[in-house]
C-alpha cells in the first residue's frame, strides 16, 4: 500500500470511529425508538388486514346466504309448478 493510499485510509477510519462514537451514545436510544416504531406500524397494519377480511368475510357470507335464499325460493315454485302440472 502506498503512503497516499494509507493515508487515505487513516483518514477514512479516524472519521469512521468519531462517526461511530458519537452515533454509539445515543444509538441505544435510536433503536429502541425504532423498534416501538415498527411494533406500532405493524400492529396497525396488522388490525387494518384483519378488519379487511373480516370485512369481506361478511360479504361473501352474506351474499352466499342471499343465494341459498334465492336457490330455495326457485326450488319451492318449482315444486309448486310441477304439483300444478300432475293435479292437470
Amino acid at each position: 500500500m502506498s503512503r497516499k493510499q494509507a493515508g487515505i485510509f487513516s483518514r477514512i477510519s479516524t472519521y469512521w470511529s468519531a462517526f461511530g462514537s458519537r452515533l454509539h451514545a445515543a444509538s441505544w436510544a435510536r433503536v429502541f425508538v425504532g423498534c416501538i416504531m415498527v411494533l406500532i406500524v405493524g400492529a396497525v397494519l396488522h388490525l387494518t388486514t384483519l378488519a379487511k377480511f373480516i370485512v369481506t368475510i361478511s360479504i361473501l357470507n352474506k351474499l352466499f346466504l342471499r343465494h341459498r335464499a334465492e336457490s330455495r325460493q326457485l326450488s319451492c315454485s318449482d315444486l309448486r309448478l310441477q304439483i300444478s302440472l300432475m293435479e292437470k
